[in-house]
């Protein structure tokens, strides 16, 4: 069980933007913060952390927020968040693509994706947040943001801001094994209703359907150094015909060549920051992960992460 809380008000003026700057790089990871001529300087946080999840509440105004790529590459951990302002008004650019985050909605937030915020006003918001790749083993594609409206006339975001709210209430008090339990159950909510909720659930995306896709998962992470891996082999050895297995993608809207090219881009990313993997050249592993042209790699990189191989791996050494 991990705490932090810190409110600016109470430290000396000349010191806050150092405090702020260091709280929230501990909590979330580096940022560049910036100050704006919209309010005076304040910030507010307060988190409770326990095993992958992080629960808190975030209050600012007066400064920006950046996650640059060079930020991306220095995360230890990629995370999203999932959140619901209480006041204010924050607009968020992220991919070229400008949202505005009030009160009134549920926002699913990728923070490993380089984006910006700008408050107006004081900008009050709650939430959790959680590793990417515990959402990603459920739905693999995931796309950077979603929002959810709160409102009787759409329950999904009403039940989510209800599940976390009673699991952060009682975080002190659920034994291992519940808390363990109930946090898998927030995740298969959290895919179930915010990434797929709103292009709906097949209605044939039984649990043996579930089971069949999560087994051609399994094998292509297996196999993603296969030159040769694809969706003919994928179903040959899960013993599905080829026909089903795109069926089986279809339901998360995901083509099966796009979850291995995917699959292969987040392997090397995961190489390119292991400090254990420093004697590999990034060619290596590149064909590894089964990129047959180095260059080709490095652009589908680029574009997917916002820098370089070589960049995230400078970053991170």
């Amino acid at each position: 069980m991990t705490a932090l809380e810190l409110d600016t008000s109470t430290i000396a003026p000349k010191e806050r933007m150092a405090a702020w700057s260091a709280s929230v790089a501990s909590v979330f990871g580096p940022f560049a913060i910036s100050r704006n001529d919209t309010a005076e300087f304040h910030g507010r946080l307060k988190v409770a952390g326990r095993g992958a999840f992080r629960f808190g509440s975030l209050a600012y105004r007066g400064h920006n927020f950046e996650r640059r790529p060079s930020d991306v590459a220095r995360l230890a951990n990629d995370y999203f968040t999932l959140t619901w302002p209480i006041a204010g008004r924050v607009r968020a650019e992220q991919g070229g693509i400008e949202h505005a985050m009030r009160p009134g909605n549920l926002y699913l937030f990728n923070h490993a994706v380089p984006y910006s915020t700008v408050p107006q006003v004081d900008y009050r918001t709650v939430g959790v947040a959680f590793p990417c790749a515990a959402l990603r083993r459920r739905v693999p594609s995931v796309q950077p943001f979603y929002a959810l409206p709160l409102d009787p006339a759409a329950p999904r975001g009403a039940l989510l801001v209800a599940f976390v709210e009673h699991l952060a209430q009682g975080l002190e008090r659920w034994n291992e094994r519940e808390f363990a339990e109930l946090g898998e159950r927030l995740l298969d909510l959290i895919a179930l209703l915010a990434v797929e909720g709103e292009g709906g659930v097949a209605a044939a995306d039984t649990s043996v359907r579930i089971a069949h896709r999560e087994r051609a998962l399994l094998y292509i992470r297996a196999h993603l150094g296969d030159a040769g891996l694809g969706p003919q082999t994928v179903a040959h050895a899960c013993g599905i015909s080829l026909s089903y297995l795109h069926q089986l993608f279809r339901g998360i809207g995901l083509g099966v060549e796009e979850c291995i090219f995917a699959e292969r881009l987040e392997q090397c990313r995961r190489l390119l920051a292991d400090p254990r993997a420093r004697h590999l050249s990034i060619s290596t592993i590149a064909y590894r992960a089964g990129f047959s042209h180095p260059a080709h790699f490095s652009r589908a990189f680029k574009r997917r992460f916002g820098q370089a191989p070589s960049e995230l791996r400078a970053a991170r050494s």
